[in-house]
């Protein structure tokens, strides 16, 4: 059997950046949204704060302190968020960090967040303000030049001498076989056998593209949770959406802002989910979901969550892991404190989101006989 791996995806908004200055506002990262968060109807458990305080990520001793809470907790590592267009980067500088840092114990890989930015939290207009671009062969070259150094890095994660670079939108990137033939070509020219190709499972957008059958796809990440965010995106128009709640909520205490089926359902759904027998899985796992901090009435809200529960069903998809010989569970995320998605602790819960990744694992890894 394989050994299955569990990671978790990081985000890299915690640091100060020119650009953010500009389209939010002076100081602006994720903390400023979560700070200003409230409580949109009865019961919401708005605003949440970190158990341990707010933290820079362009700073070393944060990453070392994040990598330190993860060896503790049993995630083996984490999937970096990556924003590349034609030579632009976005949020890069916490990764850039880690590599200048060798002795910050942190295993890592890639996850190409491959789409726009537009201003559209808080209630934006849907600028533009940074497009996401593929290029031609001389920009895929560029792009994997940069990558590189990070590729061969010890603590960079691969999988039979590839390094792992996960797609979060395969069906936008048209260029992927040609592009990929090229990065296979330069990844065996520096040693190593090619590059572990993930794409995220169209699951997440509730459609059926060609890309993922793509057969330098070596594994399918199925990410959670997609099912609960693409199907409530489609269920209402956001128009109505925003007068609902705003005529309902503050006055019956009630909430309509998601499906009242809740925590329970979405999670009794990823667990009856197959998987691709033609290809390598990467299974999902989420916390809980709350974007309110960024979307206010327009957001989606996951309710009658908790540890607990989260303990009991990471449990059984590690057992599911398991029985389809899946290489890893890829947990989001680490620290989505803007959509209220996070292991790290808080002041309500605590430690209790890392304490229920580390007994699940402890639960389901000594059963099998061995460690993950």
């Amino acid at each position: 059997m394989k050994k299955t791996k569990v990671f978790s995806i990081l985000l890299p908004q915690f640091y100060q950046t020119p650009y953010n200055d500009e389209w939010w506002g002076e100081g602006y990262t994720d903390w400023v949204a979560m700070r200003n968060a409230k409580p949109l109807f009865k019961g919401h458990r708005q605003p949440k704060r970190p158990l341990e305080g707010e933290y820079d990520q362009s700073r070393p001793e944060t990453l070392e302190w994040q990598a330190g809470l993860a060896k503790k907790y049993r995630i083996d590592g984490f999937a970096f968020y990556h924003y590349y267009s034609l030579g632009s980067h976005l949020l890069e500088k916490p990764m850039e960090v880690l590599l200048a840092h060798p002795e910050i114990d942190m295993p890592y890989f890639v996850y190409w967040a491959n789409e726009d930015w537009r201003k559209n939290w808080y209630g934006g207009s849907q600028k533009m303000l940074w497009r996401q671009e593929y290029g031609n062969e001389r920009d895929w070259r560029d792009h994997f030049d940069y990558l590189l150094p990070f590729f061969k890095d010890d603590r960079y994660v691969k999988f039979d001498n590839r390094p792992l670079f996960v797609v979060y939108r395969p069906q936008d990137l048209i260029v992927f076989h040609e592009m990929a033939k090229v990065w296979n070509g330069l990844a065996c020219e520096n040693g190593f056998d090619g590059i572990y190709f993930i794409a995220t499972s169209p699951d997440f957008f509730h459609e059926e593209i060609d890309e993922v059958e793509d057969p330098l796809y070596q594994a399918i990440y199925y990410r959670e949770p997609s099912y609960f965010k693409a199907s409530w995106k489609s269920d209402y128009g956001t128009k109505f959406r925003k007068v609902l709640n705003r005529a309902l909520l503050s006055k019956l205490g009630h909430q309509v802002i998601m499906d009242p089926e809740d925590y329970d359902k979405v999670w009794r759904y990823i667990l009856n989910e197959g998987v691709r027998p033609d290809k390598d899985a990467v299974l999902g796992a989420f916390p809980s979901f709350d974007n309110s901090a960024r979307r206010g009435y327009l957001s989606q809200v996951m309710m009658h969550d908790g540890p607990e529960k989260f303990e009991r069903y990471f449990r059984a998809q590690l057992k599911h892991a398991v029985a389809v010989d899946a290489r890893a569970v890829l947990i989001n995320a680490w620290n989505e404190w803007g959509e209220g998605n996070h292991l790290e602790p808080d002041g309500h819960f605590g430690y209790g989101y890392l304490e229920a990744v580390k007994a699940a694992m402890d639960e389901v890894f000594s059963a099998e006989g061995g460690d993950s």
